[in-house]
């Protein structure tokens, strides 16, 4: 039965992989390949800035997942850290189900690398994904406020009715709602005894003498827990703080690349047009960095707004946008190799 359910999730990510690489095969149908070529040869010397953004953005990321160590009376090397986002990042962006694997890394990493125990990971990872969720929100808020009339104007073109901007809305304050409540949830619920207690009662022999085992272990993971409770609010003000400016650099990443390229958007739409796409993206986590969506998305926008040629320049930028997105994807990769963990053993052995 539980290899049944393994084979049919593998299946659903493959499945949903491939349907991924079509779409973005697809977009390069009936477009102008010479003018792709064109647009991409005049940036020249100018591309060595495209990877730039995202060197902030990390570095904003790994801040403010670094705000939250003072709760844990840890002090932890931000280049430590930043070379862990790095590689976790590069497993989200380029694996089918990606999000998870980034996830379970992460506290084998930060045992390995900076010493951490996993029971203190594991609170500062959902404290981060919290946060880095609520981050998110505010952005689309903020930039659904700054962008209004841009968004209603294209209403009818993106989803075939007015109401965008409070669609959009209505979707970032559930988001909102939703990760404050599991933060909550996991402060004051004593989750990990719970689920502790759950998974005893199921009739696999081997779980059950593994939870037996481990069991100081997932139980101290609350107490990990209990202490966010005392976080000073300025800790959590500025982690949100560097959450919110490593999205909006996102939005900086897209304006640098579409004006490389000669796209007339003013940053404005650009903000309005990424910080949509950014949700969507993350509504399709079994797609490495929403691959095929996303970029029908931004060809999908920048038709809205009246680009001319929309298919062909959005291309372009798909091209250029994912291009960085390997180059990233290599950096992570290598970064895991020259670090001396082993990918098969940093999963099967999180501990």
């Amino acid at each position: 039965m539980q290899h049944a359910q393994k084979f049919g999730l593998g299946f659903l990510k493959l499945l949903a992989f491939s349907l991924g690489i079509f779409l973005f095969i697809n977009l390069f149908r009936g477009v102008d390949l010479d003018r792709i070529r064109t647009l991409i040869s005049h940036i020249g010397i100018a591309m060595l800035l495209i990877p730039l953004p995202y060197v902030v953005t990390s570095i904003f990321d790994t801040l403010g997942w670094k705000a939250v160590f003072p709760t844990l009376e840890r002090d932890v090397p931000f280049l430590q850290l930043f070379g862990i986002k790095l590689i976790s990042e590069a497993m989200l962006m380029s694996l089918p189900g990606g999000t998870a694997l980034a996830e379970s890394i992460k506290p084998y990493l930060m045992k390995k690398r900076c010493g951490v125990p996993v029971s203190e990971s594991i609170p500062l990872g959902v404290a981060r994904n919290c946060l880095l969720s609520i981050g998110h929100s505010v952005y689309i808020v903020l930039s659904v406020i700054v962008g209004y009339a841009a968004l209603s104007s294209i209403s009818s073109k993106i989803i075939g009715i007015g109401g965008l901007p409070w669609l959009m809305l209505l979707a970032s304050l559930v988001v909102m709602m939703g990760f404050g409540g599991v933060g909550a949830a996991f402060l004051y619920g004593s989750i990990a005894e719970r689920l502790h207690r759950v998974f005893l009662r199921v009739p696999i022999t081997r779980l059950r003498e593994w939870l037996i085992k481990e069991e100081q272990r997932i139980l101290d993971i609350d107490k990990q827990f209990s202490r966010f409770q005392n976080i000073e609010r300025r800790h959590v003000v500025t982690s949100a703080l560097f959450y919110i400016s490593a999205w909006f650099f996102e939005s900086v990443e897209t304006f640098l690349i579409m004006k490389l390229l000669g796209i007339e958007l003013g940053f404005i739409e650009i903000l309005t047009l990424e910080s949509a796409l950014s949700f969507v993206r993350s509504m399709f986590v079994f797609l490495p960095a929403g691959i095929g969506i996303q970029d029908m998305g931004y060809v999908l926008f920048l038709g809205a707004f009246g680009v001319p040629d929309a298919p062909t320049v959005g291309a372009a930028f798909v091209l250029m946008k994912r291009a960085k997105e390997v180059f990233w994807i290599l950096i992570g990769y290598a970064l895991l190799l020259f670090s001396g963990v082993k990918p098969k053993e940093a999963f099967i052995q999180p501990s």
